[in-house]
């Protein structure tokens, strides 16, 4: 179809402003149920999943602590002989009987308490036997209480 015949004089005429077409506005898109328990679901595995690395990471952290300390006695027993004088010290008031640590260790404790071989205890485990019960200094009952330390903090 043939355009309308325009005058000169019409071309000369300023453009007119161009005009400006509303975008239409969208209403919210409601979500539906399910997509909303889907969600929900993600959140609560994705917490689960935080919770096991957590535990998991705390239980690495614990295992790889205790090989160490482990590693560390039995290559230094002088500290099973520095922590058997530290829980004397501190349960004095209680007289202590005797010490029963590992046959390993027995012979290298220099203490004023009589010393007991105890196959039962591993070695760099050491138990204060007081008048009226005992003091469990064991590898296992130090280093729980270090890690309680470690998680109260």
């Amino acid at each position: 179809m043939p355009e309308k015949f325009r005058s000169f004089e019409e071309l000369l005429q300023p453009a007119a402003e161009p005009e400006i077409v509303p975008v239409a506005t969208a209403e919210p898109v409601q979500t539906c149920e399910h997509e909303m328990h889907a969600l929900r679901d993600v959140r609560l595995f994705r917490a689960r999943v935080a919770d096991a690395v957590q535990s998991a990471a705390s239980q690495l952290m614990a295992d790889i602590a205790a090989t160490v300390v482990g590693r560390e006695l039995r290559t230094e027993p002088a500290a099973l002989q520095t922590i058997v004088e530290r829980v004397l010290e501190r349960f004095a008031q209680e007289e202590p009987v005797r010490v029963r640590v590992h046959p390993n260790d027995a012979q290298q404790l220099a203490i004023d308490v009589p010393v007991c071989a105890d196959p039962s205890l591993m070695p760099g485990d050491a138990i204060v036997d007081v008048r009226c019960g005992w003091v469990d200094a064991s590898l296992g009952v130090r280093f729980a209480g270090v890690l309680a330390g470690l998680h109260s903090k």
